[in-house]
């Protein structure tokens, strides 16, 4: 009886350390925008994105850059979920009027400029098997593909942004 006990206490404790979500940290490199044309890009977005329905002051952009011979593939997305963003795993960041802008792939120097001061940053992980709820009993779904923000892509070449798609929020 004692063993059976024991055991159904190590079951409860080992689902209790698996079943929640994870507080994780990142140490990220502080970038400032050192290209004036992309300046001019970030201003475009800024204004653009006040207009979308889920617009605050916690919306997160996530800056795609897949860097390849002499031009870059810039992506940027709008994500409402900070937690969410770091799971992309970022490897810098800026700020551009209060939001965070995290850098995903690769650090373009010709737009970029890499400072020394680096910053950690605190984020949840997710478990998708832990279930949350609200003070009314309703369920808290947290990880969903949501396609509703906007979306940025252009073609950075010879010092030039060429415009590639936009995805209006919805």
């Amino acid at each position: 009886m004692k063993a059976r006990i024991i055991y159904f206490l190590i079951i409860i404790c080992s689902n209790s350390l698996y079943s929640q979500h994870k507080i994780r940290a990142v140490e990220l490199t502080e970038l400032e925008i050192v290209n004036p044309k992309f300046d001019k890009i970030m201003k475009l977005i800024d204004f653009t994105e006040k207009s979308c329905s889920y617009y605050n002051e916690n919306v997160v952009f996530l800056v795609e850059v897949d860097a390849s011979h002499d031009n870059n593939l810039i992506n940027i997305t709008s994500i409402i979920d900070r937690n969410l963003a770091f799971e992309f795993k970022p490897i810098g960041f800026y700020y551009y009027k209060k939001h965070l802008f995290l850098i995903l792939g690769d650090i373009p120097h010709n737009i970029f400029l890499e400072k020394k001061q680096k910053q950690k940053f605190e984020y949840l992980e997710y478990d998708v098997f832990y279930e949350e709820y609200d003070s009314d009993g309703r369920r808290i779904l947290r990880i969903i593909i949501d396609d509703s923000y906007s979306e940025w892509t252009f073609l950075h070449f010879d010092d030039n942004f060429i415009f590639e798609n936009y995805i209006p929020c919805n």
